[in-house]
């Protein structure tokens, strides 16, 4: 009698999951990581769906998504009846991150902690349109000033294990940015920084399946080069990271 109670319950959370996380056509998604896949099957044909959600991670932390899968076929080569939007922000006006049907998104940053998703189709060039993506917050900041500052989390003191990455992002509106590094101490040993690094690439808000960034990695304790960017300078901090950057319009 337990075990058929305990499988009845396991079968009714599974199916909450799948209701609430997989197939709910919108809705507010509020957690340090997660999961949304969207449909779980095919769509009718000829029957639109515009689908919106929000996820919020805590305050303080920003919104990393990767996708999983996207599969986005229209009927010609703009995003008209099929795309997935993604805007930084709670609102459908926010400030557009992209909108994308035949490009194949593979990472997207927010700016802040909240960012909005609409999925729209109307599945007449394929059924199986379809997205999932898995989501989760990380430390860091996004600077649009024309100079400034900022350190690992603890700086001076080593990173804290329990922090996974941080995501700081620099964007001024004219020329290039100049990054320099005052201090820098991460564990291990150029050119080969597996576990601990700071990697420095030059990205919007958005990186898609197909796009080679360029990247530089960096550990060990000698101080990275001067670096010049030619738009937007994203620095990636693994764990144990300590470093003070300044940036300045050049």
């Amino acid at each position: 009698m337990a075990a058929k109670q305990f499988r009845w319950i396991v079968l009714e959370l599974l199916a909450l999951w799948i209701r609430t996380c997989c197939c709910s056509c919108g809705g507010h998604l509020q957690a340090s990581s997660g999961d949304l896949r969207f449909p779980i099957s095919g769509g009718n044909v000829g029957e639109p769906l515009l689908c919106t959600w929000t996820i919020t991670v805590p305050e303080r932390f920003r919104v990393k998504i990767t996708f999983t899968d996207f599969v986005m076929k229209t009927s010609c080569c703009s995003c008209t009846h099929d795309f997935l939007e993604i805007r930084d922000g709670s609102l459908d006006n926010s400030t557009l991150i992209g909108q994308f049907c035949t490009r194949e998104p593979k990472f997207v940053y927010s700016t802040g902690n909240v960012i909005w998703i609409q999925f729209a189709s109307d599945f007449r060039t394929y059924r199986g349109n379809r997205f999932r993506l898995s989501y989760e917050a990380l430390c860091g900041s996004h600077y649009t000033d024309m100079s400034g500052s900022f350190s690992s989390p603890r700086y001076p003191f080593p990173f804290e294990n329990k922090v996974k990455d941080c995501i700081y992002s620099i964007q001024v509106p004219k020329g290039r940015i100049k990054v320099k590094f005052e201090s820098f101490s991460v564990e291990g040993r150029m050119p080969v920084c597996l576990y601990d690094f700071l990697e420095v690439k030059e990205i919007g808000y958005f990186e898609l399946s197909s796009s080679s960034t360029r990247r530089r990695r960096y550990c060990g304790i000698e101080k990275p080069p001067i670096i010049y960017s030619t738009r937007v300078a994203i620095c990636g901090l693994g764990s144990r990271v300590a470093c003070l950057v300044e940036n300045r319009d050049l």
